[in-house]
Formats: structure tokens, C-alpha cells, sequence
């Protein structure tokens, strides 16, 4: 600190420097799915999609890019469709805010969500929460949109799996669903309008290869159950899923002798070979030291051929 010169009073003592907070905290309300949830000690630079997933335990909006490119986050903000991962969750204190755990009604899936499944648009679930947000959206802008409009809608979904056929045809199924409860209603209903003509060669709702037993276990795509990443166990980073004979037996190679379940070498990227012995002839596997009856190619028990 420099010296005062003769004469001139001393200067003021300078104060020291309060050290600035990394990472302030804040605490706020926000409005979700009809509820108020109040979010306490968090940085205000949180997202909206970690808010939502890692304090308020709705997990349905999936972390897909973290870069608003893929659209799995999606969810509505005050009627606006937007992509989590790009919202602070600060800024939407006071708003109204709906994810895909509040499109159903009673614990019953929406009319979209129900189409999604009915269409074949649902495989790996990844993207199905933040697509029916999107479709939801689009039919609130628009009760009867073109398959255009739709593609146009679905821009910003991205999906690896089962693609975008399914999803076009649920918007179509819902429509036409809506539409018959509207004439339903008001007591107009034409009994004698006839089915949309399909092509012949064209695959109705749900089909493309889909069995229709693919969708008794996906009844509601509504993120309920959890998925991947979602399931947390206490005191851990997650739950492990064992097959129902992992603690058993297996007999791997046909001759009697049991190993425990998983000593046998496995291949992981399908190879047939994996499955046969030294002399191609296919490896005959049993589990619990229970006989299958068949071999891994479904030949009887008893050895491969000499």
C-alpha cells in the first residue's frame, strides 16, 4: 500500500475481497404435472432435465445428448414444447410444466401413449416419452395435422429403432380415434362410412414384423416402469438383473458334468462357432442338471453327430 505523502490524509483501509461463490445455491417451486414441487439447495444452473430426473425422481424425460439434439427430453412449459436438457430449471419457477408422467389421466395412459404401443412405435423405449410429448404437443397445435406436418413435428425426435412408421401411423389412429368419439358425442356418427382403402401390399397398424404378443408387456409407455439408468437401489448406483438360473447349474458340454452357470465361454458378438466343439458338431447345454431333451440346434439329446 503506498505511503500518504506529508500533509495529506491516510487513505482507507481497503476491505478484502469476499471470495465469490463458485456454484451458488438456490432454492424455488416449480409447478409440475398439477403439483407444486419444491426444489431446495440447488445450483441455479441446473436443468430443468436434472431437476426433474435426479431431485424430483420423475425419470420419464431421458438424457439422450444433453445438447437439445435428439428430443428424448422433451416436455411442455407453460404449453410449449421444449427440450429440457436446455432449460435452466431456475427460470421456469411459477410456470406450469407437464411431463410425459402427467399426459395419462387416473394412472391410465393417454390415448397417444396407447397408440404409440398399438402402432409398433415402442422397442427399446429410449425415445418413446419424449416422442409422445411431441406428438401430443402437435395434436394440441393441430387436432388433425398431414403425414407432412407430422414428419415435420418429429424433425427433432430421433429414433434408432423402430423408426418413424409406427409413430406417423399412431397420430393417424389417434385422430381418427378422437374424430369418432367427437361424432360419438354429439350423436352424428355415420354408421355407413367405410374403412380408409388400404393397398394391398401395404401392412396395417402394428405390423412389420411385430408379433402381436410384443405388446403385452408394453401396455404403457409411460415411463412408469423404470428404464436402464432410471432404477436406483439405496446405497448403490444401481440394481443388478440376474437371469432366473445364474445361481445354478449349467452342463456345457453334454457329458454330465455341472459347472456353475456362466463358466462356459461365451461369444458375445453371435458367432455360430461359439456353439460348437472341436469338431463342429454342436455343444448340447442344460441348466439346473436338468436334461433339455434338445441340443442348442434343437436336435434331440445325445451327442453331435460322428
Amino acid at each position: 500500500m503506498p505511503s500518504a505523502r506529508a500533509g495529506e490524509p491516510a487513505p482507507a483501509p481497503v476491505a478484502p475481497a469476499v471470495p465469490r461463490e463458485e456454484h451458488p445455491l438456490g432454492s424455488y417451486v416449480l409447478r409440475v404435472n398439477g403439483s407444486d414441487r419444491p426444489v431446495t439447495g440447488a445450483w441455479i444452473g441446473e436443468s430443468l432435465l436434472y431437476v426433474l430426473r435426479e431431485r424430483l425422481g420423475l425419470a420419464g424425460a431421458k438424457d439422450g445428448c444433453s445438447q437439445g439434439e435428439c428430443g428424448a427430453c422433451n416436455v411442455l412449459v407453460d404449453g410449449r414444447l421444449v427440450a429440457s436438457c436446455l432449460v435452466p430449471a431456475a427460470t421456469t419457477a411459477g410456470s406450469e410444466v407437464r411431463t410425459v408422467e402427467g399426459l395419462g389421466e387416473n394412472g391410465e395412459p393417454s390415448d397417444v401413449q396407447r397408440a404409440l404401443t398399438k402402432c409398433g412405435a415402442v422397442q427399446c423405449g429410449f425415445c418413446v416419452p419424449g416422442m409422445a410429448m411431441t406428438v401430443h404437443d402437435l395434436l394440441q397445435r393441430n387436432p388433425a395435422p398431414g403425414e407432412l406436418e407430422t414428419r415435420q413435428a418429429l424433425c427433432g425426435n430421433l429414433c434408432r429403432c423402430s423408426g418413424y412408421r409406427g409413430v406417423l401411423e399412431a397420430v393417424r389412429e389417434v385422430v381418427a380415434e378422437r374424430g369418432s368419439a367427437a361424432a360419438r358425442q354429439s350423436g352424428a356418427q355415420d354408421e355407413s362410412a367405410e374403412a380408409e382403402p388400404r393397398i394391398p401390399h401395404q401392412a396395417g397398424p402394428g405390423a412389420g414384423g411385430i408379433h402381436p404378443s410384443a405388446h403385452e408387456g408394453y401396455a404403457d409407455p409411460s415411463a412408469q416402469e423404470p428404464y436402464g439408468e432410471d432404477g436406483q437401489a439405496p446405497g448403490g448406483y444401481g440394481e443388478d438383473a440376474q437371469a432366473p438360473y445364474a445361481d445354478g447349474t449349467e452342463d456345457p458340454y453334454g457329458d454330465g458334468t455341472q459347472v456353475p452357470y456362466g463358466g462356459a465361454p461365451q461369444d458375445p458378438y453371435g458367432d455360430v462357432s461359439a456353439h460348437l466343439d472341436a469338431y463342429g458338431d454342436p455343444v448340447h447345454r442344460t441348466y439346473d442338471g436338468g436334461p433339455s431333451g434338445r441340443g442348442a440346434y434343437g436336435e434331440e439329446n445325445g451327442g453331435g453327430t460322428a
